[in-house]
This record gives C-alpha cells, sequence and structure tokens, in this order.
C-alpha cells in the first residue's frame, strides 16, 4: 500500500514537471456540422475538421449563458495541418466569428477562452456553431 501512495506521488509530481497532465487538456476534439456541447471556459481547446471538397467554413462561438457573456471572451485560429494560420476568427462582441473559403484538408481549429470576471475556470462555458 505504502509503495502504491509513492508510486501515485511520484508519477503525479512527473506529469506536474513534465507537463502531461497540460497535455490531457490540450486533446484534440472533432467538429462536425451543428452545435457543439458546452466548453468550460478557461484556456486553449482544439478541434479537427476535415474538408473533402472546397467549401465555405463558417463557426462561430456563443456563451452557453447570455447573461455571462460580458464575462467571457473567445477567440479562434483556423490552423492547417502544419500549423499555419490560415485565418482567425473576427470579433463578434466577446465571442468570435469565422466565415471562410476552404479547400480540402485536415485543419484544426484552435480556440481560446477567457474569464474576464475572474471566477475559476469552468464556471461559465461556450459552445461552438459550424457549418461546412
Amino acid at each position: 500500500m505504502k509503495t502504491t501512495m509513492k508510486l501515485a506521488g511520484t508519477v503525479l509530481a512527473a506529469a506536474l514537471a513534465f507537463g502531461g497532465i497540460g497535455q490531457a487538456a490540450a486533446m484534440t476534439l472533432g467538429l462536425n456540422n451543428g452545435t457543439t456541447g458546452a466548453k468550460a471556459v478557461g484556456g486553449t481547446d482544439r478541434y479537427t475538421l476535415h474538408i473533402d471538397n472546397p467549401t465555405q467554413l463558417r463557426v462561430h462561438s456563443k456563451s452557453s449563458f447570455p447573461l455571462d457573456g460580458p464575462h467571457i471572451r473567445v477567440r479562434a485560429n483556423l490552423l492547417d495541418e502544419s500549423g499555419n494560420v490560415v485565418t482567425q476568427g473576427a470579433r463578434n462582441g466577446n465571442n468570435f466569428v469565422l466565415n471562410s473559403q476552404v479547400q480540402p484538408g485536415t485543419y484544426i481549429l484552435e480556440v481560446n477562452s477567457t474569464n474576464l470576471s475572474g471566477h475559476r475556470r469552468g464556471w461559465n462555458s461556450y459552445e461552438l456553431h459550424s457549418s461546412f
């Protein structure tokens, strides 16, 4: 039992020291047509999308709780497979709107959200609405 606890403590310490826990938060999610589930505000979320034909990509963010909207800032960049910025979402109040013609390929939508009110992470949330 003591050995298990020491091992667990060592693993946790190593994960914190080398960023292993932070990498779990950087997990990439899939993005499809429609609305995503609510995501906690605070940090960067990455969404993968696969485009088969040239198409118009439209994505916008929305606070899940409109009364908290002024306390949340959500911004986005669309990256290509190499990590280069293809386009940035335009500001729409404290949210973003991304409307861009894209070619076939795999893209990453990198969404950065900030809670401006000082509440702890996860206090507020946002969702994405997309069509492509």
